[in-house]
Protein backbone atom coordinates (compact mmCIF):
# COMPACT_ATOMS: atom_id res chain seq x y z
CA UNK A 1 0.00 0.00 0.00
CA UNK A 2 2.96 1.94 0.95
CA UNK A 3 4.52 1.91 -2.32
CA UNK A 4 1.27 2.57 -4.16
CA UNK A 5 0.74 5.74 -2.23
CA UNK A 6 4.18 6.85 -3.13
CA UNK A 7 3.60 6.37 -6.46
CA UNK A 8 0.69 8.04 -6.91
CA UNK A 9 1.53 11.02 -4.80
CA UNK A 10 4.68 10.79 -7.25
CA UNK A 11 2.97 10.96 -10.11
CA UNK A 12 0.36 13.95 -9.31
CA UNK A 13 2.99 16.15 -7.98
CA UNK A 14 5.14 15.43 -11.10
CA UNK A 15 2.12 16.26 -13.11
CA UNK A 16 1.48 19.13 -11.26
CA UNK A 17 4.77 21.21 -9.98
CA UNK A 18 5.03 22.85 -12.51
CA UNK A 19 2.13 24.93 -10.94
CA UNK A 20 3.47 25.94 -8.04
CA UNK A 21 5.28 29.95 -8.68
CA UNK A 22 7.43 29.18 -5.12
CA UNK A 23 9.43 26.47 -2.96
CA UNK A 24 6.05 26.65 -0.63
CA UNK A 25 3.65 26.31 -3.59
CA UNK A 26 6.11 22.68 -4.08
CA UNK A 27 5.16 22.09 -0.39
CA UNK A 28 1.44 22.46 -0.89
CA UNK A 29 1.25 20.32 -3.93
CA UNK A 30 3.56 17.86 -2.24
CA UNK A 31 1.43 17.66 0.65
CA UNK A 32 -1.26 17.79 -1.07
CA UNK A 33 -0.39 14.77 -3.37
CA UNK A 34 0.01 12.68 -0.64
CA UNK A 35 -2.90 13.44 0.77
CA UNK A 36 -4.91 12.51 -2.37
CA UNK A 37 -3.13 9.33 -2.93
CA UNK A 38 -3.79 8.20 0.45
CA UNK A 39 -7.54 8.64 0.26
CA UNK A 40 -7.86 7.06 -3.41
CA UNK A 41 -6.23 4.20 -2.15
CA UNK A 42 -8.38 3.99 0.99
CA UNK A 43 -11.44 3.68 -1.44
CA UNK A 44 -9.88 1.49 -3.78
CA UNK A 45 -9.89 -0.72 -0.94
CA UNK A 46 -13.16 -0.56 -0.58
CA UNK A 47 -12.64 1.15 2.80
CA UNK A 48 -16.07 3.50 2.48
CA UNK A 49 -15.53 7.36 1.62
CA UNK A 50 -16.25 8.72 4.90
CA UNK A 51 -14.26 6.31 7.08
CA UNK A 52 -11.31 7.17 4.91
CA UNK A 53 -11.72 10.86 4.66
CA UNK A 54 -11.58 10.52 8.38
CA UNK A 55 -7.98 8.23 8.18
CA UNK A 56 -6.78 10.94 6.66
CA UNK A 57 -7.84 13.83 8.19
CA UNK A 58 -6.33 12.33 11.78
CA UNK A 59 -3.37 11.19 10.27
CA UNK A 60 -2.24 14.43 8.29
CA UNK A 61 -3.54 16.84 11.71
CA UNK A 62 -0.97 14.56 13.62
CA UNK A 63 1.76 16.00 11.39
CA UNK A 64 3.92 18.50 13.01
CA UNK A 65 1.12 19.07 15.56
CA UNK A 66 3.34 18.91 18.87
CA UNK A 67 5.82 21.80 17.56
CA UNK A 68 3.34 24.14 16.19
CA UNK A 69 1.00 23.49 19.73
CA UNK A 70 4.74 24.14 20.96
CA UNK A 71 5.19 26.96 19.51
CA UNK A 72 2.38 29.01 19.93
CA UNK A 73 2.05 28.22 23.42
CA UNK A 74 5.71 29.87 23.64
CA UNK A 75 4.76 33.05 21.54
CA UNK A 76 1.63 33.72 24.26
CA UNK A 77 4.46 33.90 26.81
CA UNK A 78 5.30 37.36 25.16
CA UNK A 79 1.35 38.30 23.95
CA UNK A 80 -0.72 39.09 26.43
CA UNK A 81 -3.28 40.23 24.65
CA UNK A 82 -3.64 38.50 21.19
CA UNK A 83 -6.38 40.04 19.22
CA UNK A 84 -4.62 43.76 20.45
CA UNK A 85 -1.62 42.75 19.01
CA UNK A 86 -3.25 41.01 15.80
CA UNK A 87 -5.00 44.70 15.57
CA UNK A 88 -1.87 46.62 16.28
CA UNK A 89 0.16 44.05 13.59
CA UNK A 90 0.05 42.46 10.31
CA UNK A 91 0.11 38.29 10.29
CA UNK A 92 0.04 38.64 6.56
CA UNK A 93 3.69 38.75 5.94
CA UNK A 94 4.14 35.58 8.18
CA UNK A 95 2.00 33.50 6.22
CA UNK A 96 2.62 34.26 2.77
CA UNK A 97 6.15 33.82 4.01
CA UNK A 98 5.12 30.22 4.86
CA UNK A 99 2.85 29.31 1.93
CA UNK A 100 3.43 31.67 -0.64
CA UNK A 101 2.06 32.77 -3.79
CA UNK A 102 -0.21 30.17 -4.40
CA UNK A 103 -2.80 31.53 -1.35
CA UNK A 104 -3.61 35.17 -1.12
CA UNK A 105 -3.58 36.91 2.37
CA UNK A 106 -6.17 39.67 3.61
CA UNK A 107 -6.91 41.50 7.04
CA UNK A 108 -9.82 43.12 8.31
CA UNK A 109 -10.08 45.17 12.06
CA UNK A 110 -13.15 46.12 13.45
CA UNK A 111 -13.06 48.44 16.64
CA UNK A 112 -12.25 45.44 18.98
CA UNK A 113 -11.46 42.58 16.51
CA UNK A 114 -9.35 40.63 14.04
CA UNK A 115 -10.53 39.02 10.51
CA UNK A 116 -7.97 36.94 8.68
CA UNK A 117 -9.35 36.73 5.43
CA UNK A 118 -8.03 33.80 2.54
CA UNK A 119 -9.86 34.70 -0.50
CA UNK A 120 -7.47 32.04 -2.47
CA UNK A 121 -6.11 28.73 -0.98
CA UNK A 122 -3.82 26.34 -3.30
CA UNK A 123 -5.10 23.38 -1.02
CA UNK A 124 -8.54 23.84 -1.76
CA UNK A 125 -7.61 25.11 -5.61
CA UNK A 126 -5.53 21.16 -5.98
CA UNK A 127 -8.08 19.77 -4.39
CA UNK A 128 -10.43 21.09 -6.46
CA UNK A 129 -8.79 20.61 -9.80
CA UNK A 130 -8.33 17.00 -8.84
CA UNK A 131 -12.09 16.35 -8.03
CA UNK A 132 -12.30 15.94 -4.65
CA UNK A 133 -12.82 19.24 -2.98
CA UNK A 134 -13.95 17.99 0.14
CA UNK A 135 -10.05 16.93 1.08
CA UNK A 136 -9.68 20.68 1.35
CA UNK A 137 -11.04 20.07 5.11
CA UNK A 138 -8.50 17.08 5.77
CA UNK A 139 -5.92 19.50 5.06
CA UNK A 140 -7.18 22.72 6.85
CA UNK A 141 -7.98 20.46 9.94
CA UNK A 142 -4.39 20.91 10.74
CA UNK A 143 -5.33 24.83 11.77
CA UNK A 144 -7.05 23.06 14.75
CA UNK A 145 -2.92 22.89 16.45
CA UNK A 146 -2.66 26.23 16.54
CA UNK A 147 -6.27 27.66 16.85
CA UNK A 148 -6.65 25.27 19.43
CA UNK A 149 -3.78 26.10 21.92
CA UNK A 150 -5.51 30.09 21.52
CA UNK A 151 -9.15 28.54 22.44
CA UNK A 152 -7.47 26.68 25.57
CA UNK A 153 -5.02 29.26 26.71
CA UNK A 154 -5.70 31.54 29.42
CA UNK A 155 -5.45 34.70 27.09
CA UNK A 156 -8.53 37.33 26.36
CA UNK A 157 -9.23 35.43 23.08
CA UNK A 158 -12.06 33.39 21.32
CA UNK A 159 -11.16 31.71 17.34
CA UNK A 160 -13.88 30.82 15.02
CA UNK A 161 -13.48 30.05 11.61
CA UNK A 162 -17.48 31.22 10.26
CA UNK A 163 -16.60 30.57 6.51
CA UNK A 164 -13.85 28.22 4.61
CA UNK A 165 -13.29 27.84 1.05
CA UNK A 166 -14.36 23.92 1.83
CA UNK A 167 -17.88 24.60 2.63
CA UNK A 168 -18.50 26.14 -0.06
CA UNK A 169 -17.92 30.10 0.52
CA UNK A 170 -15.81 32.94 -1.27
CA UNK A 171 -13.19 32.56 1.08
CA UNK A 172 -11.94 31.58 4.84
CA UNK A 173 -12.21 33.84 7.27
CA UNK A 174 -10.29 33.47 10.53
CA UNK A 175 -12.08 35.57 13.68
CA UNK A 176 -10.21 36.38 16.41
CA UNK A 177 -12.26 37.83 18.75
CA UNK A 178 -12.16 39.61 22.41
CA UNK A 179 -12.88 37.36 25.47
CA UNK A 180 -13.09 36.26 29.09
CA UNK A 181 -9.90 35.46 29.61
CA UNK A 182 -9.46 31.25 30.07
CA UNK A 183 -10.60 28.76 27.72
CA UNK A 184 -13.02 29.86 24.47
CA UNK A 185 -15.15 27.32 22.93
CA UNK A 186 -14.16 26.18 19.51
CA UNK A 187 -16.22 27.54 16.67
CA UNK A 188 -15.42 26.36 13.49
CA UNK A 189 -17.36 24.96 10.23
CA UNK A 190 -14.87 22.38 9.38
CA UNK A 191 -15.29 20.54 12.15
Amino acid sequence: MLRRVKAQAGATYAARRAEAPDPQGLMIISSCALILASYRELIRRDIEEDRAFEVVRRSFSSIFAKPASRGVRALLRFVPDPVRTMRRRSIAPFFRAVFGRLFTFEEERTSDSFVFVIPRCGIHDFFSKEGEPQLTRAFCAWDRNWLGVLDASDRPVATRRSLTLATGHHRCEFHFDPAEPGPASTMDVTL
